[in-house]
């Protein structure tokens, strides 16, 4: 469901009646908290940890494609711009034993839906409903239907999104139970659409992909994206009837790598889906689907194989690889793409990895650039994806017996939970913990029901965070809502980081 702007205004935007509505109960954790809005500082985020410390996953198999398992750190060579790197850490991600995912009412809502043994592999299934002609589409659909009803692994958490002309659709979040992931397949419909301008729905394309990118940046470890495609094309030259697509594609697979996500891309056939389309045969759409294969460390699913392979290779590189990470040398920070090549001391193995990374120096002394207030948080709620910059769990209680307020509202809690790793602890700052937290319902007219702003800030004691370390940081909230069903977000963002987590659900208020 895509928000409306005027609605969440309502939410972002600093009002006495947010503000005070708010009502939760976290200020006794912090004997120095204030009620200051941290985001309006105008400090400018700085990402320490991407700028510093480089994360390689790589993938190392035999001849015949199985994972090659029991490597030692001194059998690979890492290089970056033909320069050798020390590796600073060495760690063989194999497969856990695999369950069920508990149904989500029971764990609450979160925007990393996994327990401890399955966050180290996930795979993201894409289905572009852009690039593709109506057959093209319906065969997708057909094929993932069938994949998903006998091949999936059993215990192998997926998440199935689209990618249409009205913004990216989250068709199943992350289940390994596979008879959701068909019923939800049968009644998403593959409905037909007018394609516009090449260059338009190209550059849309690689926005959504760059949604999708940041959405998952959050979950641990190397992520496999299976994308089912079809004429997504490249140019690089101004005059072409595309023009210079470059900083946009360099954009979507910069977003890509800083995820650690590698694209396992496939066309779905070669039919193209519009007259237009096939005069472009100087452009080779099959090349360009290569480049996100290259670039990010998967493979290109070529026509010849089959779907199912193309999956399975996707989900066993997530659960079986090597990740390494080494530290940008402090006199080596020019900014632009870096190129990398991984080696390993082994007979006859195929070795996989990202080609490189694109590294933005940070100036400290640069005046901030001006943005609008809460533009982000704002960004992040109308995505109808949960973003896992912060992670989260928002778990529903039960309603104590109380009567109606006078207006026939009844009131609503929620516990929030964020683990105390996912957010920024500085010392050095007026707030060692400095983050805002903010909630809307949106009835079926998605119009604004109930809505809370607060900040969360303070300095805890030794003693508080060692228990936020072992409980997460558990946030009481509270809205006073009328009967009615409605779509719940919840948006923490981490103000020294920049970064945001949301989680989305839907709400019977009885």
């Amino acid at each position: 469901m895509r928000l409306q702007h005027h609605a969440l205004l309502l939410l972002l935007g600093i009002s006495a009646s947010g503000i005070c509505s708010a009502q939760s109960t976290p200020a006794s954790n912090f004997p120095e908290a204030s009620t200051a809005n941290a985001a309006d500082t105008g400090k400018t985020p700085v990402f320490k940890a991407q700028t510093e410390v480089v994360a390689v996953p790589v993938v190392v198999r035999d001849k015949h494609g199985n994972s090659v398992t029991g490597l030692t750190k001194d059998q690979f060579v890492l290089e970056e711009n033909g320069k050798p790197r020390d590796i600073a850490s060495f760690d063989e991600v194999k497969p856990a034993p695999t369950k069920p995912l508990a149904a989500v009412q029971d764990i609450g809502y979160s925007n990393l839906p996994l327990d401890d043994s399955q966050r180290a592999h996930v795979t993201i299934v894409v289905l572009d409903l852009i690039n593709t002609s109506e057959i093209q589409r319906t065969d997708g659909k057909e094929q993932l239907i069938r994949f998903f009803s006998k091949d999936l692994p059993a215990g192998e958490p997926v998440s199935l999104l689209c990618l249409t002309p009205q913004g990216v659709k989250l068709i199943h979040p992350f289940t390994s139970d596979q008879s959701s992931l068909v019923r939800s397949l049968k009644e998403f419909k593959v409905e037909s659409h007018t394609l516009g301008a090449l260059r338009d729905i190209t550059r849309q394309t690689l926005s959504e992909i760059r949604e999708i990118a940041k959405a998952y940046a959050g979950v641990p470890g190397r992520k496999s994206m299976v994308m089912l495609s079809g004429y997504l094309v490249y140019s690089e030259e101004p005059s072409s009837p595309l023009g210079d697509l470059r900083p946009d594609y360099e954009e979507t697979w910069a977003a890509l790598l800083s995820a650690n996500i590698a694209v396992y891309p496939t066309a779905l056939s070669i039919a193209a889906p519009n007259a237009s389309l096939r005069n472009l045969s100087r452009y080779d759409w099959d090349h360009t689907l290569r480049f996100f294969s290259d670039r990010t460390g998967g493979v290109l699913c070529e026509e010849d194989n089959r779907l199912k392979n193309c999956l399975n290779t996707a989900i066993e590189d997530s659960r079986s690889y090597y990740m390494l990470t080494y530290n940008l040398p402090p006199d080596d920070r020019k900014p632009g793409w870096r190129s990398i090549k991984v080696k390993v001391s082994a007979q006859s193995v195929e070795v996989r990895a990202r080609e490189g990374f694109y590294y933005e120096s940070v100036d400290s002394n640069a005046k901030p650039k001006p943005v609008k207030p809460h533009a982000d948080e704002i960004n992040a709620l109308a995505s109808p994806l949960a973003e896992s910059g912060v992670l989260m769990n928002v778990r529903v209680l039960p309603q104590p017996t109380a009567s109606p307020t006078a207006d026939g509202k009844i009131t609503q809690h929620f516990l929030l939970t964020i683990p105390l790793s996912s957010v920024t602890i500085d010392p050095t700052q007026d707030a060692a913990l400095d983050l805002e937290v903010g909630a809307i319902a949106l009835d079926k007219k998605i119009k604004d029901a109930g809505e809370l702003l607060h900040p969360v800030r303070g300095n805890p004691k030794p003693e508080t965070l060692k228990q936020f370390a072992s409980d997460g940081i558990r946030l009481e909230e509270k809205l006073d809502l009328p009967p009615g069903t409605y779509d719940m977000r919840f948006v923490v963002r981490d103000n020294p980081s920049g970064k945001i987590g949301t989680v989305v659900f839907p709400l019977e208020v009885k």
